[in-house]
């Protein structure tokens, strides 16, 4: 089965959120092996959700340390009332 570029894209993004099928995975790695387009798509794709993903780790570190950071002032201001 010959793939269309677009729905060899569409495959790339569904292959970053979730499996792919025996099936569309063969027709994707066939259709990537002839596409520099779409392998560079690939690429691209994979770079993006590393950047994003790192960016939400790094996100997320900041906002622990933030809470962690409150919740010491509401402690010292609770002792402080005391």
């Amino acid at each position: 089965m010959k793939l269309s570029c677009q729905k060899a894209s569409a495959l790339v993004d569904k292959k970053l959120a979730t499996n792919l099928s025996f099936k569309e995975w063969i027709n994707l790695k066939f259709h990537l092996s002839m596409c520099d387009i779409c392998a560079l798509y690939q690429k691209q794709s994979k770079l993006i959700e590393i950047a994003i993903k790192s960016r939400l780790a790094e996100s997320e570190i900041n906002s622990k340390k933030n809470t962690n950071g409150l919740i010491k002032k509401i402690q010292t201001a609770l002792i402080e009332k005391k």
